[in-house]
């Protein structure tokens, strides 16, 4: 049973998934020009029926027959980014019923097609046609759907296993992806020619280009978080990196909110690193499906050379994904560090901070016990000093009256405002020696109390204080090497 167009309506969120107008390249080794012309709808639709008729007619040879050079067409189609409040859906530039048809040509029937385009999630899997006896296979289909969040590619490919025969569909999100796959089949034709599996390992090293790129990303941000911080090995931190990016992540707020959007893209990486895995180990497995298909059916299979040539060639990309996988758990370690780290940072800060207001509460008491000192001295003068001296004069009541105002004490009669501003000046500067003495002692006393390298304000750096050598903000006066990221 085909997937008819009319169960393409019946997909959820079916605005998301395809679109209203179509654009796509095919690609044919036997007239490569024509991948220059992009399809409309009414092209892509004669170009569909085309491929259909191509392979029906070698499917329908007799089996005595010998098959000539298999035939092999891909299709190249762009996903665009559509807003969705959810998921960020993406749209694949066909239209229903074009979709239909590339689907029902790849043999894939309504539940599986469902299956595969209704999921959001890294889907890998393969399904082989049987004739209607149940025990001669005819063709066998893969379906890839790469993570989303790393720029996937989608891959619909089916391989008739008598003739060898290969149409695929995939989707990419960027245009490079496409032109990368194309380049890679150009150049690779031979292989291609030998067996269609080939393209599977032209995507797996696509995906690994890409991927490594992304993870480079992330690394290089990790040491630029570990050389702000210091917290690494000298060999290993940047020798060439810029000064405002170094500044910006030394402060607190930009840094804790860097480090968990870099924790949360390495904790994607597990999602991608366990599909490009379980990728790799599939595509082993589809081989091995496709030659028994082939043995099966009476038809020569790959020889022995080539068919561990291709065995190897997904081998070396496992073993390619399990290097970048460890390096990817080597690395999220480390930005748990970071993190753990910075935490303990800020909370040293936060206690230097709580050091330094509690030593100006210090201070401040200080103030207030040298101002309760000084009204205690000053006020047994000031109570000898006033006296009360009945005045009668008319109109006034009863005033107090210093010793001097009031004549008590005379000393030369009219000279006794000088001899009073004498003794206040005097005073004053006794007083005012006392009061620095008594705080020269306080403060002295007060620094054998805090330690000696308590800060003070709140301007606290959360990192020490950088050093800046050839344009360059570094921890000590060596010169570092750069890390690698291969």
């Amino acid at each position: 049973m085909a997937l008819g167009s009319n169960h393409i309506s019946g997909f959820r969120a079916c605005a998301e998934l395809v679109t209203s107008d179509t654009e796509a390249r095919l690609w044919n080794p036997d007239a490569p020009a024509t991948y220059d012309e992009v399809l409309d709808d009414q092209r892509l639709e004669e170009r569909l029926a085309e491929i259909s008729a191509c392979l029906n007619e070698t499917q329908a040879l007799p089996d005595n027959d010998e098959p000539g050079s298999p035939k092999f067409m891909l299709l190249m189609v762009p996903i665009r980014d559509r807003s969705h409040f959810t998921d960020g859906q993406r749209s694949i530039a066909l239209q229903p019923k074009h979709l239909a048809s590339i689907m029902r040509i790849a043999g894939v029937d309504d539940l599986a097609a469902s299956k595969f385009w209704n999921s959001i999630l890294p889907t890998v899997c393969a399904y082989t046609q049987y004739h209607d006896d149940g025990e001669t296979p005819i063709s066998i289909t893969v379906l890839i759907r790469c993570p989303r969040l790393s720029n996937g590619v989608i891959c619909v490919m089916r391989i008739q296993l008598r003739t060898m025969d290969c149409f695929a569909l995939i989707p990419t999100n960027l245009a490079r992806d496409r032109e990368d796959i194309i380049r890679r089949c150009e150049r690779h034709l031979g292989l291609l020619r030998k067996h269609p599996f080939y393209l599977l390992s032209f995507i797996l090293d696509n995906r690994f280009l890409r991927w490594t790129d992304w993870i480079a990303d992330l690394w290089r941000t990790l040491v630029e978080v570990e050389t702000v911080a210091g917290m690494t090995n000298p060999q290993w931190r940047l020798r060439q990196a810029d000064v405002e990016r170094l500044a910006s992540l030394a402060d607190p707020d930009y840094l804790i909110g860097q480090l968990h959007a870099t924790q949360m893209e390495f904790c994607h990486s597990d999602t991608v690193m366990t599909f490009a895995l379980k990728l790799a180990a599939f595509c082993t497995k589809a081989l091995a499906e496709a030659e028994d298909g082939r043995k099966k059916l009476g038809r020569k299979t790959l020889s022995e050379r080539d068919r561990r040539a291709l065995d190897q060639d997904f081998a070396a990309t496992l073993t390619r994904y399990e290097c970048m996988r460890d390096r990817l758990a080597e690395l999220k370690r480390r930005i748990d560090c970071q993190i753990n780290a910075a935490f303990n940072l800020i909370a040293q800060r936060d206690s230097k901070i709580n050091f330094a207001i509690a030593k100006m509460q210090a201070h401040d008491s200080r103030t207030v016990r040298a101002i309760g000192v000084l009204t205690l001295v000053f006020l047994p003068a000031t109570f000898l000093a006033v006296s009360k001296v009945q005045l009668q004069l008319p109109g006034h009541t009863d005033t107090p009256q210093t010793l001097w105002s009031a004549n008590v004490i005379e000393i030369e009669g009219e000279r006794n405002w000088h001899i009073f501003l004498a003794v206040v000046i005097a005073l004053t500067v006794i007083v005012f020696l006392c009061w620095g003495i008594y705080g020269h002692v306080s403060r002295k006393r007060e620094e054998m109390k805090w330690p000696a390298n308590a800060a003070g304000g709140d301007g606290l750096p959360l990192f020490p204080q950088p050093t800046v050598y050839k344009g360059l903000l570094i921890r000590d006066e060596s010169v570092h090497s750069d890390q690698g990221l291969a």
